[in-house]
């Protein structure tokens, strides 16, 4: 069984679609993780010092929420049966370690995705924001009247 994890996270994103940002605590075990992007795939910590591992990620993807999932979907802007491949800022909970991994993204139709990275793949469904209403099997959203 797991353990228990609060986080909290700002990302900041430039307009077009590029996180610039990314400011992210783990409230239980008190680490923080601080990403400053150029919006070019270039990374650097709160400090200034370079994240050579990073070099190429546009995006961030925080493994605990899908949230994150709505960046690239938003800067993309596939075509219903297009895809495309992109590397993404990989930010592992507890950890806050981060790491360079690949993703692809294919839409399905006007609200489906097809997520896939590694030997992983799910499909994700999104609202008319292009906020995740359902990623299936993992994760899905509530209505506010549904909750206990």
């Amino acid at each position: 069984m797991g353990r228990a994890v609060r986080l909290t996270y700002r990302l900041d994103v430039d307009s077009a679609g590029a996180t610039r940002a990314l400011d992210l605590a783990e409230a239980v075990g008190g680490a923080t993780l601080t990403l400053r992007g150029d919006g070019h795939g270039r990374w650097s910590d709160a400090d200034g010092s370079a994240r050579p591992e990073l070099d190429g990620c546009i995006d961030v993807d925080i493994s605990t929420t899908p949230l994150t999932n709505t960046l690239p979907v938003r800067r993309l802007r596939l075509s219903p049966g297009a895809s495309a491949e992109i590397q993404v800022g990989y930010v592992d909970v507890p950890s806050l370690a981060a790491r360079s991994v690949a993703q692809r993204y294919t839409r399905i139709d006007d609200r489906t995705y097809r997520y896939a990275s590694g030997s992983f793949a799910a499909d994700v469904v999104f609202d008319e924001n292009d906020l995740v209403t359902d990623y299936v099997g993992l994760w899905q959203r509530v209505p506010i009247d549904a909750r206990v």
